[in-house]
């Protein structure tokens, strides 16, 4: 099935169709069907190589070709037949291998489309679509431009490889065939540059007066809706300063739909599947390498899918994001703040359940964060989500704003660092007992354990069950001298887990405090010891 291109450009190959067939059965062991009805698989868009492949061609230099290669072939070989994971693969082999790797490239497309038809991934022909003009971006281009053009041979291939491509996407729909002219010019022998510059060209030339806004496609169920909510907001991302409208555009859709909480049993376990483990783990390692713009994309594209709009983990990741990713971003942080407050408030406790593996939807700094910030605000009368006025003292001894002030402090140190949270808590006002430098102490070490400096909230820990044996804590207030000692137990376990310390001493300490808590709250001891087993 060609279009005509091989034979044009080089008559001398007589057997143009059985020429493109044998260069096309090259690629059998890439082809091997998979599962579905079409063999193509499933969307390997989700997997975390795709991730790393994506991440990986977005550099501006030192990019692993070698990386994305392999990770290509997997994805083609195990997962599905993607025409993305082909335009990235052969814009790698191109980098690497020059013409010689871009032919074999397209050859790869041409073998997907080829072999699968319809049922080539993505299912979406608008994705096809763009999947294809991966191999003609300026950036592709401007890569073949410098090289001396095409060794025979590898021109040959080519032809053949966008023959077959051409004769194929003839029957999609003409409003979503590919722009793929200036590889053609590029082909024909014109000049690389030339090609570059008649990139936005149309295949088909149409006289102005027979153009015709493409049809809607109809909507006959939910999955239709969501299509169509992914397409939208794709292009409203892409426009300039489009992130906000695209997010409340699609939590609109996901969340006004829903009219009450899912059904769930006396624990608050509902029936719908979890998040899958790979996405927080990506989400997780984006925000360790502080990938702040890719964190909101991989949000976006993560709440489409499955039951994720319920993950309220999501919005506590974009939420991360928006604080630190800069003009116009943080400006919007407000506003979709108060966007999930009016969620929470029209399905009140949703934040409490669970999915069918018992995974929360919302996890414990998730919890906090909402609890501080979803709250519904009058942003027209100037209303902002700032840092409620905070004290340690109250209108009585051992009353004062705790919950707010360990809130604000973890805020602080999830965006200034641990010092700035701990001069913070030192300027506390109203700091006029014992009892409450005590829990000035007390938060200092939580905020250093979640900062991940157990060296500080040890020796934090460490003075304050010192001191509490001085002052009879566990005679006046048991539950918080319980909480010390288990917030040191917890700490000394994880640093027993290194190599240069004492772990004798340390299971020693930690078997000790185990017996105190066990003497102040046989109960609660017993199932901390439990759950730590």
């Amino acid at each position: 099935m060609l279009a005509g291109l091989l034979n044009r450009l080089i008559p001398s190959i007589r057997h143009a169709e059985q020429f493109a067939r044998t260069r096309l059965d090259a690629w059998s062991e890439w082809l091997h069907p998979l599962s579905g009805k079409s063999g193509a698989g499933r969307d390997p868009g989700y997997e975390d190589a795709f991730f790393a492949i994506k991440d990986e061609s977005g550099k501006l230099g030192g990019i692993d070709d070698a990386l994305i290669m392999t990770h290509c072939e997997r994805l083609t070989t195990d997962i599905g037949k993607d025409l993305r994971v082909a335009g990235y693969y052969a814009a790698a082999r191109l980098r690497r291998d020059g013409t010689a790797g871009f032919a074999d490239g397209l050859e790869l497309a041409a073998a997907l489309v080829d072999r699968f038809g319809d049922g080539v991934l993505p299912a979406r022909v608008e994705a096809r679509k763009g999947a294809l003009e991966m191999l003609v971006t300026p950036r592709v281009l401007e890569c073949l431009s410098t090289y001396e053009g095409f060794a025979a041979a590898d021109r040959e291939r080519a032809l053949a490889a966008l023959d077959v491509l051409l004769a194929h996407i003839g029957s999609w729909p003409d409003n979503v065939q590919p722009n793929l002219q200036a590889l053609v010019t590029l082909l024909e022998g014109k000049d690389t540059t030339d090609a570059a510059g008649n990139i936005a060209i149309p295949a088909k030339e149409t006289p102005p007066t027979t153009l015709a806004a493409p049809t809607p496609t109809a909507i006959h169920s939910s999955r239709d809706m969501l299509e169509q909510a992914r397409v939208m907001a794709n292009w409203l991302r892409d426009q300039d300063s489009g992130y906000l409208s695209a997010a409340r555009m699609v939590r609109s859709v996901r969340w006004d739909t829903l009219q009450e909480l899912p059904p769930a049993d006396n624990t608050g376990q509902t029936r719908l599947a979890p998040p899958r483990a790979e996405l927080r783990q990506h989400l997780k390692r984006l925000v360790l390498q502080k990938q702040w713009i890719e964190v909101l994309e991989r949000v976006e594209d993560a709440y489409l899918e499955g039951a994720n709009h319920y993950w309220l983990d999501l919005q506590y990741f974009q939420h991360m994001a928006l604080e630190r990713a800069g003009h116009p971003y943080d400006g919007w942080r407000d506003v979709l703040r108060t966007d999930v407050a009016l969620f929470l408030e029209r399905l009140p406790d949703i934040e409490r359940l669970t999915f069918n593996d018992r995974t929360p939807f919302a996890n414990d700094a998730t919890l906090d964060w909402l609890a501080t910030h979803a709250v519904v605000r009058n942003l027209a009368a100037g209303e902002g989500p700032a840092p409620l006025p905070v004290t340690a003292g109250g209108n009585c001894e051992g009353v004062g704003d705790w919950p707010e002030i360990e809130a604000q402090a973890r805020e602080k140190v999830a965006i200034e660092g641990l010092e700035a949270a701990i001069a913070w808590l030192e300027a506390l006002p109203g700091m006029t007992s014992q009892r409450h430098r005590f829990l000035q102490r007390l938060l200092m070490a939580r905020v250093a354990e979640q900062a991940s400096r157990s060296d500080t909230a040890i020796a934090l820990l460490t003075e304050l069950d010192a001191s509490a044996r001085a002052i009879s804590l566990a005679q006046w207030e048991p539950a918080l001298a319980f909480e010390v000692k288990q917030q040191l137990a917890r700490g000394l376990k994880t640093v027993a887990a290194r190599k240069d310390v004492d772990r004798v001493a340390l299971i020693r300490r930690m078997a000790d405090l185990q017996a105190e808590m066990t003497v102040l709250d046989p109960a609660r001891a017993l199932a901390n010891s439990q759950h730590a087993n």
